[in-house]
This record gives C-alpha cells, sequence and structure tokens, in this order.
C-alpha cells in the first residue's frame, strides 16, 4: 500500500500535470477523453480505456506521471505485507488491508515527525474500498494512542477522519496509484520485454527520489 504526501502546492502542480498527459494522448488518439483516469494497470497494460492507445504512448504517459511527482516535490511511502508469512506466524491474523493502511499512516506520521518537526498536519485521502467503515473507526483510535497490533506510534498529526472516494474524480488518488503500482511491479515482477524493462527503470528513477520509506513487512 502507498502514501503519497503532497502540500498544497504539489498538489496544484500534480493536478495540472496529470490533465496535460491526458489532452497529450487525447491528441493523439482519436476518440480518448483527456478527463481519462490514469489508473495505472490500465494504463500500463493497455486495458480499458486505454485498450486503444499505442504503446509508446502509454510509456511516455506513464514516465510522465512518475516524473510529476518528483517535479512537485512530492514524497510517498509504500507498506507492503508478506499475507503467506502472517498466516503461518498467527492463527488469526488481522486483515492484510487493515495492517498495511495502518503501517503506511504510521510511515506518514514518521515522515512528518522527521521532515517537518512535527509541525505539518495530514489529511487523508483514500480510494473506494468495502472496509471504508471499519477503517475509518480504527482510525480514529489510532489518533489518540498507538493500537497494539496495528502501530507503534499514535498518529496526532492527522486531522479528521479518512475520506473515502473515486479515484476516477480525482488526479491525487490516480497519483497515490500511479507511485503504489510501479514500486509494488518494481519489486516482484522482473519484466521479460526490453520497453518494458527500459520504462520500469526510468519510472522506478523517479519514484525513488521522492521515496521516503519502502519496507514488505514478513513477521518470523
Amino acid at each position: 500500500m502507498g502514501a503519497l504526501l503532497v502540500g498544497s502546492q504539489a498538489a496544484v502542480q500534480i493536478e495540472k500535470s496529470f490533465d496535460q498527459i491526458g489532452a497529450m494522448v487525447a491528441s493523439q488518439v482519436r476518440g480518448f477523453d483527456p478527463k481519462t483516469e490514469l489508473h495505472a494497470y490500465e494504463l500500463f497494460q493497455g486495458k480499458a480505456l486505454w485498450k486503444d492507445v499505442p504503446v509508446s504512448l502509454r510509456v511516455k504517459a506513464s514516465r510522465l506521471a512518475a516524473k510529476s511527482l518528483h517535479q512537485a516535490g512530492a514524497k510517498f511511502v509504500f507498506r507492503g505485507i508478506d499475507v503467506p508469512a502472517l498466516e503461518r506466524k498467527y492463527s488469526k491474523p488481522h486483515e492484510p488491508h487493515a495492517l498495511a493502511l495502518c503501517h503506511a499512516l504510521e510511515s506518514v506520521q514518521n515522515v512528518i515527525n522527521w521532515d517537518y518537526n512535527n509541525e505539518e498536519f495530514a489529511l487523508v485521502l483514500a480510494d473506494e474500498h468495502h472496509s471504508a467503515p471499519d477503517s475509518r473507526s480504527r482510525f480514529g483510535n489510532l489518533k489518540n494512542g498507538a493500537l497494539e497490533g496495528f502501530t507503534k506510534v499514535p498518529l496526532h498529526n492527522f486531522l479528521d477522519t479518512i475520506y473515502f472516494g473515486p479515484s476516477h474524480h480525482s488526479r491525487l488518488l490516480q497519483a497515490a496509484d500511479i507511485a503504489t503500482f510501479f514500486t509494488n511491479r518494481y519489486m516482484t515482477v522482473e519484466e521479460n520485454h526490453p520497453v518494458a524493462r527500459t520504462a520500469m527503470a526510468s519510472i522506478q528513477t523517479s519514484l525513488m527520489s521522492i521515496t521516503r520509506y519502502k519496507y514488505i513487512w514478513s513477521p518470523t
């Protein structure tokens, strides 16, 4: 799971950049809507609304999207769960998605502590998920203190609640998806095609420049 940290200026810059990428594709592909979601999997694999976009243009859009996060000065954290290890370790483990979300939020809190001297505050926007009600409830508890089994530090620098919404209406959620998908793919997939290897290397260079924390928890 990934979390993208942006201030107001970075948020505006990313939104403009993603809109420009959509416009670039629309100028070269007849019938393509410039407001189309930059959904990382569909973009990279040529699925759904990206199915008629040539590979070279999809690669360019992917590279530009990752580069725009670097240029905006965003920060990124990535937290994963080794699910087989989790299930071997615990007879009744916490749900992996819930754990990953809590670990990601904990990493965001640490970045606020380290990079901003604990003086900034975060508002959380998240992609729609069936666990939203439970996540909101747990989030409220995490703000008051560390929750055993989920986090080691309280989330004192988070505002209000978690706001879940559809990613196709949010360039910022799309930006977080871009960073998360490509980071995860780089860590877990060995590309066979030369074009894909070159593209992934370029994308990873941009993403590594903004990554503050990257860790997959494997309980032993």
